[in-house]
């Protein structure tokens, strides 16, 4: 509880505890004397020896990454743990870009440089067939984790990411495409929800494609306003800023303003909990009352209240959704 410093230094635990370490350091180092060979720095002139570095405590780092101030955790010598210091680990790292280029930069070899900029150029997407496995795997429910033969959770994530913002680019092309909007608000703290349903005309064959727009924390953004009715109205909002936003959370995101005024135009019914406070949200975005001069959703003539959900069902069905 209190760590090996607040036990006094005759304690038979603490002595065992230390010599643990110093067994475990031990036989790293004996490990990674083995390994040295596989992991030359470079590896069309073994004379240089081995990028791998290693501390009296065991801790590892990479010699090239360190000169090139890569600022990974190789470059800062500070990969600790049993896991990191796995010899799959050190492969993994030996074959990297970053660690290419930083061997590149500090030998100056041809060859070295010349397999860098390969490896750059090859550089691409997981194979059609790795997104289809994660998509399958997540639509089953529940968190991912490391897809044996795709990658580690890091790696799904990202995938995810990606595969999620493919169907966001998707549900995008048909808004543009679509001249009227239903949108369902839905609020379990601390999450709000904004769904759609979104509708084309006859040109278009009358489609019909539902979604969500996106997610925020109204219980974030209470300390911004002064009652919860406006919170819920701009989370509302919210919500739509950011599915009309690409990349979002990334330093690409990018806002789409013809296509934000382009939904709030085109809106026409809204529908939220039957809770008074719902409500009022829903007609501070439409102007219900009249005393608003630019509302949000200037065109939503219609409201719902959603009697336990009951109502956006109602709505799905009506425009033609099972």
């Amino acid at each position: 509880m209190y760590g090996l410093s607040a036990l006094p230094a005759h304690c038979s635990v603490k002595k065992k505890c230390k010599l643990k370490q110093v067994n475990e350091s031990f036989v790293l180092k004996a490990r990674i004397a083995l390994w040295k060979p596989e992991f030359p720095l470079d590896p069309h002139d073994p004379d240089l020896g081995t990028w791998i570095m290693i501390t009296q405590d065991g801790v590892l780092g990479c010699k090239a990454c360190t000169l090139a101030s890569t600022g990974t955790n190789y470059a800062e010598v500070c990969v600790v743990g049993r896991s990191a210091r796995r010899k799959a680990k050190l492969r993994s790292h030996d074959q990297s870009h970053t660690h290419a280029l930083a061997v590149a930069t500090l030998t100056q070899c041809q060859l070295c440089i010349g397999e860098a900029q390969r490896m750059s150029d090859a550089a691409s997407a997981p194979p059609f067939a790795d997104f289809k496995e994660v998509c399958r795997l997540r639509r089953q429910g529940g968190p991912l984790r490391g897809i044996r033969g795709i990658g580690d959770r890091r790696k799904v994530a990202r995938m995810q990411k990606c595969l999620a913002e493919g169907v966001r680019e998707i549900q995008r092309n048909h808004c543009w495409q679509s001249n009227v909007f239903v949108l369902n608000s839905d609020a379990r703290s601390p999450r709000y929800t904004v769904r759609f349903a979104a509708g084309t005309g006859a040109q278009e064959g009358y489609i019909v494609r539902r979604g969500v727009l996106s997610h925020v924390s109204y219980v974030a953004m209470k300390k911004h306003f002064l009652d919860t009715s406006t919170t819920l109205a701009k989370a509302t909002i919210a919500c739509v800023r950011r599915f009309c936003t690409t990349l979002v959370g990334t330093k690409k995101a990018t806002f789409m303003p013809d296509l934000f005024k382009h939904i709030t135009q085109h809106t026409e019914f809204v529908n939220a909990d039957a809770e008074q406070t719902n409500q009022l949200a829903n007609e501070d975005l439409t102007n219900a009352l009249g005393d608003i001069c630019d509302p949000e959703l200037p065109n939503a003539g219609f409201h719902g209240k959603d009697f336990t959900h009951g109502m956006r069902r109602l709505a799905a069905a009506a425009s033609g959704q099972r």
